[in-house]
């Protein structure tokens, strides 16, 4: 009785694990057979979807523009540009930039032909002075003379001018960016058909349409910002130009007057010089003196030679006299130094 239950035991548990391994292979069959069959009719309802949707897309027209990515760029980049001018031309090294400055000029005094003074003392001549006493000047006195006459007296620098720095405004943003559209022929198709076989399309309109506002209205805000900007910039940059035209109106006329200066200077010069050379060619006494004590005070000596010196003029005779000083002559007879010889006592 035992043996037989257990054969029978067996026997049911290998007919039960056939039926279950049958049961299970019959159920992954049929879920196969589903999935291709559910495969097949989705297949076909998305290309009874596509047809009909083909049949619609004559009386359905969209456009979705393909610039709003470059747009934000350009505007980030526009922003960006804007807060870098405006940082630097608002303040260079914690100065602002609209500095009036006071516009400079050169100074050269007038170079007005010397003449030394008499003068009475003079130190011991050295024999290396000879060669600059006996070589005559380089420049004679005729061609000083002659310089002297030629001489432009206007004065040679240039006046001061109001250098301004230009106000150039910052370019405020343009934007060109096209709106998208959705259109339909509302006699063609009905609008649950709109709905159901358009929705992505018109809501990827919708959308884009949407970042074109938010993109224009910070394009406007920047626009505004800039404009703001350069309004006060050219009322800063209006200061700063009548400030400089101040300036450099008070530096011209202390230009003016001191190139007035230089040339009554060289003016001065001139027509002395001219007067006695007319003078001197004329044979009147006066001018010739003073011309031979200018040709005198012109010479270059060592200050071994005195300088002095007496002019005199006979206009009967057209005799000139002129007494000049000369150094005293000092003889120094070579000194020996003879060493002494000590004799033994």
């Amino acid at each position: 009785m035992p043996d037989e239950l257990i054969i029978a035991l067996v026997v049911i548990f290998i007919a039960g694990w056939v039926l279950f391994a049958l049961l299970r292979g019959l159920s992954k069959v049929a879920g196969d057979a589903h999935e291709t069959v559910s495969g097949l009719f989705a297949e076909r309802r998305a290309q009874k979807f596509e047809k009909r949707k083909a049949q619609f897309a004559r009386s359905v027209k969209f456009f979705v523009p393909n610039r709003l990515a470059r747009a934000e760029s350009e505007l980030r980049r526009l922003e960006s540009e804007f807060q870098r001018r405006r940082a630097a031309a608002t303040w260079v090294a914690k100065q602002p930039t609209w500095v009036a400055k006071q516009p400079t000029w050169e100074k050269k005094p007038f170079p007005r032909q010397p003449f030394f003074p008499k003068r009475a003392f003079w130190h011991e001549m050295e024999i290396s002075e000879i060669d600059s006493i006996l070589c005559p000047d380089p420049v004679p006195w005729q061609e000083k003379e002659s310089a002297i006459l030629a001489q432009d007296c206007s004065y040679p620098a240039d006046a001061p001018t109001c250098d301004c720095s230009e106000f150039y405004e910052t370019p405020r943003p343009t934007l060109q960016l096209e709106e998208a559209t959705f259109q339909v022929d509302e006699a063609a198709v009905r609008h649950k058909d709109v709905d159901r076989f358009f929705r992505q399309e018109r809501t990827q309109v919708e959308e884009y349409n949407r970042q074109r506002l938010a993109v224009i209205s910070q394009y406007d805000e920047l626009s505004r910002q800039i404009e703001i900007w350069n309004r006060e910039e050219r009322e800063r940059w209006k200061s700063y130009v009548q400030a400089s035209t101040a300036m450099a109106q008070e530096e011209l006329a202390s230009f003016r007057l001191y190139a007035k200066k230089y040339s009554e200077e060289c003016n001065e010069q001139k027509a002395s010089t001219s007067a006695i050379l007319r003078g001197y060619q004329l044979g009147e006494k006066d001018h010739v003196i003073a011309r031979i004590q200018r040709i005198l005070g012109s010479l270059t000596m060592p200050s071994s030679v005195p300088r002095l010196w007496d002019v005199d003029f006979d206009h009967d005779q057209h005799i000139l006299i002129a007494e000049i000083g000369l150094p005293d002559i000092v003889h120094r007879p070579p000194g020996e130094d003879c060493p002494t010889e000590e004799r033994p006592g």
